[in-house]
Parts: structure tokens; C-alpha cells; sequence
């Protein structure tokens, strides 16, 4: 039996079938939070993003139209989440934290080199700004094309496009930066 593909299975959900859309959320936890955790930059409050994320695309599913691809549209409600925390949560803190450099999750395999590669480049991801971060990871993690990140992101395509080549910019230069030292 043939597995079925992220939009056969919402077009199954939209029809009410709860195993599909716990398939759907199934597959999507780990991209989706990964979305949220790089917009918002803060553990818990990706967690609380991923989480309202499943909710409301529960509450659009209706929305989702089955001819187009289902990842960039949970992700446009990803992104919608993440930012509208953030903005509510700025307007309650007025103040920024700093954000923390995260671990490398895998201390004892691979040479250290490679490891040390890993750390620096996930600095280097935590320096770009959130939109940079987070279309370089709609676009070379969840392989989306230019057009998907430019509807997810409600940028124009030439806009992405930029955006990219300029993230992948800097972190060469930041990364070039750090083997010179």
C-alpha cells in the first residue's frame, strides 16, 4: 500500500478522518516547531507556537485548498503564530533577553572537527536575523522552492530570493571569519 502523501491526507481531514490529520501532525511536529523555535528563539515559547500552530490549521483546515502543497501553508500558519507571541509578548515585556547559543545535540559521534563545524554554523544561524534564519530552513531542510518560502513568509518571490543569497552570504562570511582566527 502506497503511503499517502501530505495532501491526500488533509484532503482525508478535511473530510473528518482524525487519523490523517494525527498523520499530518505527526509528520509536521518536528518541521513545525523547528519554524517556531527560530522565530521566537526561546524553547517554551516555540513550544507554545508549535502547539497553537496544530490548533489553528485544525480550525482553518477548511481553508487549505488540496491542489497545492500542504508544507507551505502549515508553515505560513507557523510563522503567523510565531510572530503574532512575539508581538504580544513584546508589547507585555518591553524588554529583550538574550538569546542563548544552542548545544550541539550530538556530543560523542563524528570527528571534532566536524562538530566544531556544527556548533559554528549553528551560531551563526542564531546570529541572522529570524526572517534570513528561517527561510534558509524552509529552504535547504524542508527543501521548499523560492515561491513556497514566498508564500509562507508573505514576501514577494524576487524578495526570497534575495533574502537568501544574502543569508548565505553572511554566514560564509562568519564562517570564513571564524577559520581565519
Amino acid at each position: 500500500m502506497a503511503v499517502p502523501t501530505d495532501e491526500e491526507l488533509a484532503a482525508s481531514a478535511i473530510r473528518g478522518d482524525a487519523r490523517a490529520m494525527e498523520t499530518l501532525v505527526t509528520r509536521f511536529l518536528k518541521p513545525v516547531h523547528a519554524v517556531c523555535r527560530r522565530i521566537v528563539r526561546e524553547p517554551a515559547l516555540a513550544e507554545d507556537a508549535s502547539q497553537e500552530t496544530f490548533m489553528a490549521a485544525f480550525r482553518k483546515l477548511e481553508s487549505y485548498r488540496p491542489d497545492r502543497r500542504f508544507a507551505p501553508w502549515i508553515f505560513t500558519i507557523a510563522a503567523r503564530v510565531s510572530y503574532n507571541l512575539i508581538r504580544t509578548r513584546q508589547r507585555s515585556r518591553r524588554h529583550e533577553e538574550e538569546v542563548p547559543i544552542p548545544s550541539v545535540n550530538d556530543p560523542a559521534s563524528g570527528p571534532l572537527e566536524m562538530r566544531e563545524s556544527l556548533a559554528s554554523l549553528k551560531a551563526a544561524m542564531v546570529d541572522l536575523p529570524e526572517r534570513d534564519s528561517v527561510a534558509l530552513y524552509m529552504r535547504f531542510k524542508q527543501d521548499l522552492t523560492n515561491d513556497e518560502i514566498a508564500e509562507a513568509l508573505n514576501l514577494p518571490h524576487g524578495t526570497v530570493r534575495v533574502l537568501l543569497c544574502r543569508a548565505l552570504a553572511k554566514l560564509h562570511a562568519r564562517l570564513d571569519r571564524e577559520l581565519i582566527q
